[in-house]
Formats: structure tokens, sequence, C-alpha cells
């Protein structure tokens, strides 16, 4: 497995329409949906986000839950890329405040209790971002 992802429109094999690297990517779950393939004929796809950069993004849709599921696992693999999701049950929100959320979550694999703090960074100004990051490295030594 390696960590480029070839895009074909076809089916066939050549040429290929797109091309990106996974370095550096994430793969992010999204909600199925009911989708039109012909006039009267629907399915419902499985939708996987894949995000280059904050600029660039792919959706893939899968005909089942299983096939999104080993498409995930794959791509998680070569991108080097991991998900919260994976580690922890998000279970209520505790607080919000001017940046993010607060959630109370659970660590699957041992049961704990955590406290788990969101920010959007995209709305920080370059002094709360700093003083963030300053946050976050404060925490890890706890």
């Amino acid at each position: 497995m390696g960590i480029d992802i070839f895009f074909y429109r076809d089916g066939s094999n050549n040429p290929h329409e797109l091309m990106h690297s996974l370095q550096g990517g994430f793969i992010k779950r999204k909600d199925t949906e009911e989708m039109k393939l012909e006039e009267g004929s629907e399915c419902t796809g499985y939708p996987l986000k894949i995000v280059f950069s904050q600029k660039r993004a792919r959706v893939l849709f899968f005909t089942s839950e299983e096939k999104r599921k080993e498409w995930r696992v794959m791509l998680k693999e070569s991108s080097g890329s991991s998900d919260i999701l994976d580690f922890y049950k998000f279970e209520a929100k505790l607080g919000e405040g001017q940046f993010g959320v607060v959630f109370k979550a659970t660590h699957i694999s041992d049961g704990k209790d955590v406290a788990i703090k969101t920010a959007k960074k995209a709305d920080m100004d370059a002094e709360t971002l700093n003083f963030t990051r300053k946050e976050i490295d404060t925490l890890k030594l706890m």
C-alpha cells in the first residue's frame, strides 16, 4: 500500500483522472445519503471524505457500510492518520466557550471518563492561537 491515491472516471486503469498524496491528509466520516442514480432509481450512498489540505478534499461513495469501513481502514493506514472516534466515545456536551466546546467522553479501551476540548483554529487570531498551543503543551505535562 502506498501513500498516493489515483482517481479513475470510467473504471478503467488508464489514464487516471486525478492523483493525490495521502501524506498529511485525514479521513472524515459522513452520514449516509439517499442518491438518485437514474430517473426513478435511488440507492443509499455511504460517503467517506478524504481531506488533503484546507482547500482540497474528495468525497468517495460506497455501496455498503462494509466497503466504506474497509476503505476507511486502508486510507487511514496509508495516510498515517487517526480519528479521535477510534479512541473515545463522545457522550455529552459539558460547556461552550468563545472558540470551542468541551465534551464528556469515555476512553474506549479502558473505560475512563475524560473531558475533551475542541477548538476552531480558523476563528482564532495569532495571539489566541499561541495561547491555545501553550495551554495544550501544559495539559500534556499533566
